[in-house]
């Protein structure tokens, strides 16, 4: 590296992508979990250990429980066991691989610039604190994670995605016939399935508190008539019961053919900007605000896009490659253990 005390500085500004990538850790996963004591004991199974340190199932679950939620409420019949130990199985070895690095990054010496992690700090309160830092550690302490946690892992994560960088990034790059061919591949891929952008809030049912359950749908009910995006996301993180209520109910993008029969119902004729509920389920009341809608016939790109897509695409296909090789070089060197 360029400063075994500063690695890779050139990109400490160069937060953008390592935000999305933070927001979508197991930091604010978890924040956004639903705690059931009950089950603690099966959450803090041992996975695996990688040099002793080891890995549970809810380190596993932190950062698979959005998507675990979209396959298990959103689409038709119930959650595929296959496909949700697919997610889970491949995010222990992301955590394995990260493990790995930020070993490898104090095994080095190396240092995080403390500004690099006061500006994800940052980030993560503009994204579920409205910028205050107050109501960020307010929340985090709410949801079991002390602020002095949360910088920990800002900077864990700072550590992993600088050795990211440094090793795995910084020599790579799409030549020009590389960019060109794919652009060309990706204009002759012009039809795809049909999707829609939904935000969503959900209220369980709840035998000992049934009438308060039933007049907080009745209210919500009323203000999501207003069919305004920003009151949705509002009411989504107040009430919402669901593990994307810390994104205001923002499930992304989800293909329509897919749907749950309730859901898709619901959604016939149904305009984007608009709002639809109470959705009745066994397991409660569901709303949904269309944001989006995609027909799966895409319209020619301009030709600068498309390039700019195609370069962004081959350069995060070898990124993934060369991180790939350098993280197998690291699991050589290590013991790891599985306890599946």
């Amino acid at each position: 590296m360029h400063d075994p005390g500063h690695p890779a500085q050139t990109n400490v500004n160069n937060l953008g992508k390592m935000k999305k990538i933070f927001l979508a850790s197991a930091l604010v996963s978890t924040m956004s979990m639903v705690w059931d004591i009950g089950a603690q004991s099966s959450l803090n199974s041992i996975l695996a250990t990688v040099d002793g340190d080891p890995i549970t199932l809810l380190d596993v679950i932190s950062g698979t429980n959005e998507r675990e939620e979209r396959i298990s409420s959103v689409y038709s019949g119930s959650a595929p066991a296959g496909e949700i130990e697919k997610i889970r199985r491949d995010a222990l070895e992301e955590i394995i691989d990260d493990k790995l690095l930020l070993a490898e990054f104090k095994r080095r010496g190396y240092k995080v610039p403390p500004q690099m992690v006061e500006r994800m700090i940052d980030s993560i309160a503009s994204e579920i604190a409205e910028g205050d830092r107050r109501r960020l550690s307010e929340l985090a302490e709410k949801n079991k994670m002390s602020i002095e946690k949360l910088r920990r892992k800002a900077e864990d994560r700072a550590a992993i995605e600088l050795m990211v960088n440094e090793f795995c990034s910084r020599h790579i790059s799409a030549s020009p016939k590389e960019v060109r061919e794919r652009a060309s591949m990706s204009k002759a891929a012009g039809i795809g399935a049909p999707k829609v952008e939904l935000l969503v809030i959900f209220i369980g049912k709840d035998a000992e508190g049934e009438t308060a359950k039933a007049e907080l749908v009745r209210k919500i009910g009323e203000d999501v008539k207003r069919n305004n995006k920003n009151i949705f996301a509002t009411l989504a993180k107040l009430y919402s019961e669901s593990n994307s209520a810390s994104k205001g109910g923002n499930l992304g993008w989800v293909e329509k053919d897919k749907l749950r029969p309730e859901f898709a119902k619901a959604l016939e004729g149904l305009d984007t900007g608009k709002a639809v509920g109470p959705i009745e389920t066994p397991e409660g009341s569901y709303f949904l605000f269309l944001a989006g809608a995609e027909s799966g016939t895409r319209a020619p790109k301009d030709d600068a896009l498309a390039l700019d897509e195609a370069r962004k695409a081959i350069l995060d296909e070898k990124r993934t490659a060369a991180k790939r090789d350098f993280v197998s070089g690291l699991r050589k060197k290590a013991i790891i253990r599985y306890f599946q």
